[in-house]
């Protein structure tokens, strides 16, 4: 049991498969959030930026998320490099 590691009641320790369930939901929300803010900050960009600008600022907002996706999916993951840049291209 892990109460017998120690004797300080502040001191509390959790079970491997509990933090290893934890730590995958967690990143399955900051996926799914890096999947759709990008959805929604184009939207209100484009409902609210001038005509010739639309392109630009939508290819910079895509370009920033997938950025961010590619490195989220390197660091929190044990995915290889082809692996993220498919994801990153779907």
């Amino acid at each position: 049991d892990t109460k017998a590691k120690t004797d300080d009641d502040r001191v509390i320790y959790y079970a491997k498969d509990r933090v290893e369930t934890f730590v995958a939901i967690l990143i399955t929300i900051v996926i799914m959030a890096l999947l759709v803010i990008p959805i929604y900050a184009l939207f209100k960009l484009c409902m609210n930026a001038p005509p010739g600008k639309v392109p630009v600022l939508a290819i910079g907002v895509l370009l920033v998320f997938m950025l961010v996706f590619s490195a989220v999916l390197s660091a929190f993951t044990r995915a290889k490099r082809h692996e993220i840049l498919g994801a990153s291209a779907a």
